[in-house]
């Protein structure tokens, strides 16, 4: 500080004392140059408490003086219009002074000051005295007791423009922390009524010595490489830096401006120039390094059993960049990429190596984690007669390359209709509308007779007439109302059929029409002069109109004129109708199907458009419904098209099921106009199908043992208490499907014996009914003694689903079988 007070010396040889036993560094303190300034643009927060400004030591400005209220904000706007115009230069808000000993005084910290300069702008009103002054005061210990570094005197005449005044305050009045800065009118201000001094922009410039700090941060941890760097500005050389480390005990003291050899902490850096005037960085300064690793897995699961459809988002938090992964499967390599997609099920276990060679581990467990008891069956497209069945067109052993292709999908052509008048008879209430819509009611006329025989407007031979009689200016039209409501777009049109021979008329006839009783729109003019015997007339009206009211006005200039007009019509198009195709399951269900509620179900049709251009998602439906007399199972809506193929996905809000007896058909509904394509189907390279989640399928409904084949009648059930080792047994099952024998696929028996070693055989089909199948395998009962283990396993479509049932068999003197009713249902 550079206070020459006995308070501040007193202060300084404790401070320093302090410092001897233990460098601590001020929280508050901050040695850097700023500017406070003040241009009193919220009124209501001067004095309020609420404002803020970069430097001040407080939120306001604090009246003082035997007349303060009279230090006031005031605008241009409120002012009278001679003061606004004639006499103040500032805007829009500023400081008013009006009477004696009016003042105001705003705090601020000039602790780490070198220098300070106190700016503002004044003006005064022109009717203040000679001599009149204001005095600019500063208060560096904040106890009240001013001393005054400059007052301002008036010469009588306001200054035009405002005066700025610059201040700057010495050195001695420098090192407070909470320092006042006062305006104030002396005590000889006259005629109080209508002398004012304005004060505007006061400004605070305070340089003070400051500090900057580069930080290195720690390569790698314990590497102690971090570096901090100073850099200072203003104040008096030689410096003194210190630094202190938050985590360590003692303090520090360097004499240069570099630091080095750093561990990753808090440090508090400080500098001392010559004059003992202290500067600390804003903040603590933190040397950090890369940290250790952490990971953060996020799994897709399997979308079902069986699938391949898992992924796994990596994200890396913390150590050096410059990531190596490296993924194991089950135990084995498997990838070295950041994320994984397409995944089956297994565990996936990924180790990350940093830059400073620090690693991490973790895994996921992919699996499905669905209902176990819901799996994925697919109908299959089929030709020639577009069905639905459970044949995959790809499957091996069975693989069909032949596509089917639907016709196009396209809309019907555009068809017009129209509400027509021909004027075959002399009447108002002609309709030849080619339509369902018709006319809403009959041609009304005003100003005239009223009548479709005779007037000036009336129906001749060849169309509704106008004639035009001399002078006699009179104005005439008629009107007739359409509904159209249910009309995409119309058009107004009618021919001119007849003009009489007469040139260089003015006569016109205007065409209006107004929507739902609204104001007249003006359409067009059938002017005499520019009109072509026999032309068309064509206008754009708006469709969705109940009202729709058709006007021809016109207006008598010259005599012995007239136009006829005919086939006065409003053309409509009809709706077009969207291309459909149908694709129906045979055989029907063989038993119930239940679909549950909220699993995704997905209809993936490959198409070729051949025409227009297919957009990302067009509109077009599938919609799956059962049943002679449809029942509805949901309908999927905008697709994605992947310029090979439509796929649509949606879930069920409750439970379906589809009765026995019932197929499931599938229409797929072409809404997009202007493209049309066909679905291509039933091969190998174009399986378009249905994937429905469902919780009813395979199963294995009898599982026994018999002493004798099938095709010898069967045999008995053997008693698992009776038989003995290497007789032979018969294993026998009994098979079901929700679509029918022809989706069971096979069955397989897992035989494992005492000794843990396992055997898998493939049974023989000895029977298929309806839904059924039945599976037969002649097994010899071993000659080595103990339990056997007897899985089997029945297959269906190619979606790997199965349905497992285990049983027991104890192979002694003679044979036993314990446990015959233990089931196991997994799906792959």
């Amino acid at each position: 500080m550079k206070m020459n007070y006995a308070i501040h010396l007193c202060k300084t040889i404790l401070t320093a004392i302090a410092a001897v036993l233990l460098f601590v560094f001020p929280s508050a303190a901050n040695g850097q140059s700023f500017t406070a300034t003040d241009g009193f643009d919220v009124p209501a927060r001067v004095f309020g408490g609420a404002m803020s400004g970069s430097g001040w030591a407080n939120n306001s400005w604090i009246r003082e003086g035997e007349n303060s209220s009279e230090f006031i904000v005031i605008s241009q706007s409120t002012m009278t219009p001679i003061l606004r115009f004639d006499q103040c230069d500032f805007e829009p808000n500023f400081l008013q002074l009006s009477n004696n000993n009016t003042g105001a005084y705003r705090l601020i910290n000039l602790s780490t000051a070198i220098s300070a300069t106190l700016t503002f702008k004044y003006d005064y009103h022109q009717l203040v005295d000679d001599n009149d002054y204001i005095l600019v005061q500063i208060d560096p210990e904040n106890d009240g007791n001013y001393i005054t570094l400059e007052t301002i005197t008036s010469t009588g005449n306001s200054p035009d423009p405002a005066s700025t005044v610059s201040i700057s305050i010495p050195e001695e009045y420098l090192g407070g922390s909470a320092t006042r800065i006062k305006i104030t009118t002396g005590s000889e201000l006259h005629h109080l009524t209508s002398e004012y001094w304005w004060i505007d922009d006061v400004e605070v410039a305070v340089i003070g010595m400051d500090v900057d700090a580069t930080v290195t941060d720690e390569s790698c941890p314990g590497a102690n490489n971090g570096a901090i760097n100073l850099t200072v500005s203003g104040g008096d050389a030689p410096y003194t830096y210190e630094y202190e480390l938050s985590s360590a005990s003692g303090v520090t003291t360097g004499s240069g401006l570099s630091i080095t050899g750093l561990a990753a902490g808090t440090y508090k850096v400080g500098v001392t120039d010559a004059n003992d005037v202290k500067a600390y960085y804003n903040d603590s300064l933190i040397v950090r390094n890369s940290g250790s690793i952490s990971l953060s897995l996020n799994a897709t699961y399997l979308s079902g059993s069986g699938t391949s459809d898992g992924a796994i988002d990596l994200t890396v938090n913390g150590g050096a960049a410059n990531y190596t992964y490296a993924w194991t499967k089950d135990g084995n390599s498997y990838a070295s990429t950041e994320d994984l997609a397409g995944l089956s099920a297994g565990t996936y276990a990924v180790t990350v190596t940093d830059a400073c060679n620090q690693t991490a581990t973790s895994s996921v467990i992919m699996e499905f984690k669905g209902n176990l008891d819901v799996v994925q069956k697919y109908l299959y497209l089929t030709g020639p007669d577009q069905g639905l069945d459970r044949i995959d067109p790809a499957n091996a052993g069975t693989t069909d390359n032949t596509k089917s292709t639907t016709a196009p999908l396209k809309h019907s052509p555009v068809e017009y209709k129209s509400i027509l008048d021909q004027f075959n008879t002399v009447a108002y209430n002609g309709d030849n509308s080619t339509g369902s819509l018709k006319w809403d009611g009959d041609w009304i006329e005003m100003n005239d007779d009223n009548s479709a025989s005779s007037g000036k407007i009336r129906v001749v031979s060849s169309g509704l007439r106008f004639e035009f009689v001399k002078h006699t200016q009179k104005k005439g039209f008629i009107y007739r109302d359409a509904d159209l409501s249910n009309v995409p777009t119309a058009k107004l049109k009618f021919e001119v059929s007849k003009k009489n021979l007469h040139s260089g008329k003015t006569n016109e006839i205007g065409v209006e029409v107004s929507y739902n009783d609204g104001d007249y729109n003006h359409l067009g003019v059938i002017n005499y002069n520019s009109v072509v015997e026999g032309g068309s007339y064509s206008y754009d009206l708006i469709a969705g109109k109940a009202k729709t009211r058709i006007r021809f006005i016109f207006n008598d200039h010259d005599h012995n004129n007239h136009i006829i007009l005919d086939d006065i019509a409003i053309e409509y198009p009809l709706p077009r109708t969207p291309g459909k195709e149908t694709f129906t399951q045979t055989p029907a269900m063989c038993s119930p199907l239940t679909i549950p509620a909220a699993e995704t179900i997905r209809v993936e049709t490959f198409a070729t458009v051949t025409s227009g251009s297919m957009p990302s998602n067009p509109d077009i439906t599938a919609t799956l419904q059962y049943g002679a007399t449809p029942t509805h199972i949901i309908t999927l809506n905008n697709p994605t098209w992947d310029n090979s193929k439509l796929i649509w996905t949606g879930t069920l809000p409750s439970e379906i099921t589809i009765p026995t007896g019932a197929s499931i058909v599938m229409e797929i509904t072409n809404n997009e106009i202007g493209v049309a394509f066909t679905i291509d189907y039933d091969s190998a390279t174009n399986p378009s199908k249905i994937q429905l989640p469902t919780s009813t399928y395979i199963n294995i409904d009898a599982y026994d043992f018999y002493d004798d084949s099938f095709v010898n009648g069967g045999g008995s059930i053997i008693n698992p208490e009776e038989g003995v080792v290497g007789k032979t047994v018969y294993l026998r099952t009994t098979v079901s499907d929700p679509f029918g024998a022809y989706d069971i696929t096979g069955l397989d028996f897992i035989i494992t014996g005492p000794n843990a070693s396992s055997t898998t055989v493939a049974a023989t089909q000895v029977a298929s009914a309806g839904c059924n199948k039945t599976y037969e395998y002649a097994w010899t009962v071993p000659a080595t003694s103990g339990e056997y283990s007897l899985q089997a396993i029945a297959h269906e479509g190619s979606e790997g689903v199965t349905h497992k049932e285990t049983k027991t068999f104890k192979g002694l003197v003679r044979y036993v079988i314990t446990n015959p009713h233990i089931y196991q249902r997994v799906i792959k």
